[in-house]
């Protein structure tokens, strides 16, 4: 009896040790086939991650050859537009010289050739040959209570006469008054001897000018006692 005991512990003993060995092994393998889907896996990801790197890098040449077209396109409609601008400001008047092409248009229209205007331009100095002494005279400015109380005031010899025209003062009830309100623009009408008479208006001091034959007068027109304006002429030749 105690043969057989000692039979069956050692079989029992066998048996756990193969227990034992088969679960070792088993672990072994589940090892194994982790350590092997590790390293695919690692083997992938490093593939991919090149890949995506790669790609990475191509997006950015990509973008920065983009930037750079973009940036040279606007850097030519930039040229294109201030060269647009720049041809703009050149071919097309402003300010003064806008003015004078008008006056330019509206003499040929009514009368002077282009050959004519050319001449008296390419004759024209900026330096003028002007009498020396100026011409001074008070006059009165018309309103509507005081119209047709004073003449037109003659100047060179009878060459060029002017009258002053304005708007009348009031007073505090905002009644109207005999004489201008300085603060308001005033007309000037120049009339020369032989020829139509010319107008401008504006606040004062004003500068009006009319030419007459050889001659062109310079008037200047500013404030004076109530109701009335000092005017000044000076002669000069033209053109």
């Amino acid at each position: 009896m105690s043969l057989g005991l000692r039979e069956y512990r050692r079989k029992r003993q066998r048996q756990r040790l193969w227990t034992l060995i088969r679960w070792l092994l088993a672990s072994a393998a589940v090892l194994a086939a982790g350590a092997y889907a590790y390293q695919t896996g690692s083997r992938l990801a490093a593939r991919n991650l090149a890949s995506l790197e790669e790609q990475l890098a191509q997006a950015t040449s990509k973008a920065a050859v983009l930037d750079a077209q973009l940036q040279a396109q606007r850097e030519q409609a930039k040229a294109s537009i201030d060269a647009w601008r720049e041809r703009y400001e050149r071919d097309v008047p402003t300010g003064e010289l806008k003015g004078l092409l008008e006056l330019v248009r509206r003499k040929i229209e009514t009368g002077p050739t282009p050959d004519r205007l050319r001449f008296v331009l390419e004759h024209m100095e900026n330096k003028q040959d002007c009498a020396p002494d100026l011409q001074k005279r008070r006059l009165l400015v018309e309103t509507p209570l005081s119209r047709g109380s004073r003449q037109p005031a003659a100047f060179a010899n009878g060459s060029v006469s002017i009258s002053l025209a304005g708007t009348p003062a009031r007073d505090d009830s905002g009644n109207p008054e005999a004489w201008f309100d300085p603060s308001q623009p005033v007309t000037v009408r120049l009339t020369p001897r032989d020829g139509e008479a010319s107008e401008a208006a504006g606040p004062l001091p004003l500068q009006a000018s009319l030419v007459a034959g050889d001659r062109v007068y310079h008037f200047s027109i500013g404030t004076s006692i109530r109701g009335f304006a000092e005017v000044s002429m000076q002669r000069c030749r033209f053109p």
